[in-house]
């Protein structure tokens, strides 16, 4: 064969391969059929001890052959790779256009590879996510590279989830940036977790805030009561040394004015201080009955006038409700209005002026109490009625208090279904508080206990009483007794409730006073036995219990109220309140 058939022979195998570019397998054919045509020819035109060297030619071919089935291997098995890869895996091209979708990719987002590729790989991300975090094309290898991006993309279903990335670029033959490969991770229970776990946290540090502001708060509160206490106790303590002395005889009652007063303050602080536990516990409860409340505006204007004399301020009262009658707890009425005046008077100067005013709508009874004293900033007002909480730069008050009676004030007025507010133009220009009681309209023919008339005469008020005594604490049941006998009545006093059933025995009182906690028969004790007693005799009891205790808690209260008792008195005892007491109970 000469060197035009050789030619023909390459040009031939050109055309061949020419014609089979679309595959490798045929290119690989291809070269291989003209290896063998170079051979044959070579083989006629060279040397016997040549011939054998044509050989070599098929080198290159068992070379190309085996390059390209490990390139065809490779790529096959990094395609079984991809594809069995548990995370999302994609590739995009520098349009940012999806080339390949692996069957992990179909999973999570719920499209086939067949629907994904060609895709813009934008279509399967948030909107609101893209606006905030705009994707670039991977022009370049750095512009290509990401790691753990968050990211939120969009189900077959629109349903957003949320995922992280990394990618890395893709390069061509001349290390040019092609593209990128995404890697993809659902992120969506571990998302839930996370947010889980930060509630969890949030919700350990709001209870730590809590706990530290619960902790300075009673910090502050015990600061304050001792300090509080102290200052009354003091007084006590000084005027009780003064009247040992004998030169203090000439200084008795003003020594009694002042013993009095403190004792009051410290019995007024003690109340307080139950009071706001009740209402922090939410234990505190309304004994509801037909109250006048003009007649309890006028007995707590009564009682404060001494105050209000002792501070040199004028203290009166005006009533224009045709009616002051409602449903509602009347000793929680007069310790709130009580709790307002004691504040006016101690916040206004020598000189000065309170009025207290009873007012009536159609729907509403206004209680107001006005002063002229050193007003409220307005600043301060939001705060007025936080517990606690006292203007910095007011005037210090010689009567400060613990700073809880305004707060109690709000409570018992929203028990009642009420509301409280305060109104002041500012730092010296006085201040006006006022009560809003819901008003009903009630029966006018029922009668209220606190509408009965005490007599005032302090030595004849019980006259004729005689009132058995029971308490096993020596010094409080003897300054009971004392107090009563200045009233006119004629006292018996025991230490137990089994002595209590003895003198019962021996003649009957037309009261028993009773404490309730006693070692010897407790106070229920007693009024299980008098039940018995009288039950023995054919006849329902006619001698009244009250119970007088140190224990101020209602469920106590409605426990003694239900064992028989007629009323319920908490020590320290106010004298005119248990006075009035034992006139409705034994009139009946």
């Amino acid at each position: 064969m000469g060197v035009a058939s050789f030619a023909s022979s390459i040009n031939a195998v050109a055309v061949m391969s020419s014609k089979f570019r679309a595959g490798r397998g045929a290119a690989l054919i291809g070269v291989t059929v003209a290896a063998l045509a170079i051979d044959l020819v070579l083989r006629t035109r060279t040397p016997p001890g040549v011939a054998e060297l044509t050989g070599l030619i098929y080198v290159p071919v068992i070379a190309l052959a085996a390059c390209w089935t490990h390139r065809t291997g490779s790529a096959r098995a990094a395609q079984r790779v991809l594809d069995a890869m548990p995370n999302a895996t994609l590739s995009v091209d520098a349009e940012l256009r999806i080339t390949h979708w692996n069957p992990a990719a179909e999973r999570m987002f719920g499209v086939s590879s067949d629907q994904a590729v060609g895709q813009v790989a934008t279509r399967f991300i948030a909107r609101h996510w893209l606006r905030k975090h705009p994707l670039r094309l991977p022009q370049s290898a750095e512009a290509a590279r990401a790691t753990a991006v968050d990211v939120v993309c969009l189900r077959a279903d629109g349903r957003p989830f949320r995922a992280t990335f990394s990618s890395a670029p893709l390069r061509d033959s001349a290390g040019q940036c092609v593209g990128a490969t995404v890697l993809m991770r659902d992120e969506g229970s571990r998302h839930l977790d996370n947010r889980r776990i930060r509630q969890s946290l949030r919700g350990a540090r709001d209870e730590r805030d809590q706990a530290d502001t619960s902790n300075r708060m009673k910090d502050e509160l015990l600061a304050t009561v001792s300090h509080e206490l102290r200052t009354p106790l003091n007084a006590i303590y000084g005027w009780v040394e003064v009247l040992r002395h004998p030169s203090g005889q000439t200084m008795q009652s003003q020594a009694v004015d002042a013993i009095d007063r403190s004792a009051r303050s410290l019995a007024h602080m003690v109340d307080d201080i139950l009071d706001v536990s009740s209402l922090a516990t939410g234990k505190l409860r309304l004994e509801r009955a037909l109250v006048d409340l003009e007649r309890i505006v006028h007995d707590v204007t009564v009682t404060m006038q001494t105050m209000a004399n002792t501070e040199g301020v004028t203290l009166t009262s005006s009533m224009s409700a045709p009616t002051g009658m409602l449903l509602a707890d009347g000793e929680r009425l007069r310790q709130m209005l009580t709790n307002l005046v004691s504040n006016a008077i101690k916040f206004t100067p020598r000189g000065g002026h309170v009025e207290v005013s009873l007012e009536q709508d159609a729907r509403w009874l206004r209680l107001s109490v006005i002063d002229s004293g050193q007003g409220i900033a307005p600043e301060f007002l939001p705060h007025v009625f936080d517990a606690f909480r006292r203007e910095s730069d007011a005037p210090v008050s010689p009567r400060r208090g613990l700073g809880l009676g305004l707060s109690i004030v709000r409570h018992i007025a929203e028990l009642h279904g009420g509301s409280v507010e305060v109104a002041s133009r500012g730092v010296g220009t006085g201040s006006r508080f006022t009560v809003r009681l819901p008003y009903d309209r009630p029966a006018t023919n029922l009668l209220s206990p606190d509408a009965r008339v005490v007599p005032t005469h302090p030595s004849t008020v019980l006259q004729g009483q005689r009132i058995l005594l029971v308490d096993d604490d020596d010094p409080s049941r003897e300054s009971l007794a004392a107090a009563l006998r200045t009233l006119g009545a004629e006292v018996r006093e025991v230490g137990s409730g089994q002595e209590a059933l003895a003198a019962l025995h021996e003649s009957m009182p037309s009261v028993v006073l009773s404490d309730l906690a006693m070692p010897d028969g407790d106070g229920f004790w007693l009024a299980r036995q008098l039940r018995e007693v009288f039950a023995a005799r054919g006849s329902q009891p006619d001698v009244p219990l009250v119970a007088v205790t140190a224990h101020a808690d209602n469920a106590l209260r409605r426990q003694a109220l239900s064992e028989g008792f007629g009323a319920y008195v908490a020590k320290p005892v106010e004298l005119r309140s248990l006075a009035r007491q034992i006139l409705t109970l034994t009139s009946r």
